[in-house]
């Protein structure tokens, strides 16, 4: 945000910690169960991509391994 601000931020700096902070309350407390984090402040998007594919796995079922499988035969 401070060194590639967008033209209509919305968001003052003064905020991000509240955000941040109420952004972490409701993560916790959320009714999803499989969930996990993804720190993308240093990754670009193959790295973000590479580490969703990784933290994903344990959480996919068979038939979810099987359709990925068939994607990735055809492309």
């Amino acid at each position: 945000m401070e060194h590639n601000p967008h033209p209509n931020q919305v968001i003052k700096s003064s905020d991000i910690e509240i955000i941040l902070d109420k952004f972490e309350t409701e993560f916790s407390n959320s009714q999803i169960r499989n969930k996990f984090v993804i720190d993308t402040t240093h990754q670009d998007k193959a790295g973000t991509l590479n580490e969703f594919i990784n933290k994903i796995e344990p959480f996919l079922s068979q038939d979810d391994i099987e359709r990925r499988n068939q994607f990735i035969k055809a492309t």
